[in-house]
């Protein structure tokens, strides 16, 4: 009976090899999908109104959310294999129950992970909804001819006070001038007694 069950251990762990290396290839491919979804979202961050960037990222977080669900699945089985050898919890020694609390760990972090992939993934598709759409577009359009009819104000403006300092200014001067020679020579001319001189004629 003592060789049947080394024989099932000896079977256990050789089924533990495929899995740990479809593991570590997965974990290789979270590490790289990780690094070109931290140098997009970078990109992103400096070209984020870019329909394109947006699309770019769209597709790498997606990539990213596939993985980790793959990744998940086989954390799950890890985790239900090893409860299944365990069998009762109580009964378990440290070691296993640590590998158990571990492998509950690892998926637990994938599940938070997979969660806040799948929000950004959410928000990026809502935004690329919102940037093709012809409200959008249209409203971009008249934004543009917005910013060319603020310019063109700003053109007359400046003429405005141009003309005002060179043509307004000296007429109101020059008026202003006329008016003061005008009252001078009628203040002047009152105090000229006239009637005196014609009667002595």
């Amino acid at each position: 009976m003592a060789t049947n069950l080394g024989n099932i251990a000896a079977t256990a762990s050789l089924n533990i090899d495929p899995f740990q290396q479809s593991t570590r290839v997965l974990e290789t491919q979270m590490r790289s999908i990780n690094n070109a979804l931290k140098a997009q979202e970078t990109s992103f961050k400096n070209n984020s109104k870019s329909i394109n960037a947006q699309k770019a990222q769209y597709t790498l977080t997606g990539k990213a959310i596939d993985n980790y669900s793959a990744q998940l699945v086989k954390q799950k089985e890890k985790y239900n294999g090893l409860k299944q050898s365990i069998g009762d919890v109580n009964n378990a020694t440290a070691d296993q129950k640590t590998q158990l609390l571990s492998a509950e760990a690892t998926m637990n972090k994938t599940i938070g992970e997979i969660e806040r992939l799948s929000g950004e993934y959410k928000t990026l598709g809502t935004q690329i909804a919102i940037s093709e759409s012809n409200w959008t577009k249209a409203g971009q359009v008249l934004e543009n001819v917005g910013g060319r009819v603020s310019k063109a104000g700003d053109t007359l403006n400046s003429f405005g006070n141009k003309w005002t300092v060179g043509v307004t200014a000296p007429l109101v001067a020059g008026v202003g001038a006329t008016v003061k020679a005008a009252m001078d020579w009628e203040s002047a001319f009152a105090g000229v007694n006239i009637l005196p001189s014609l009667i002595a004629i």
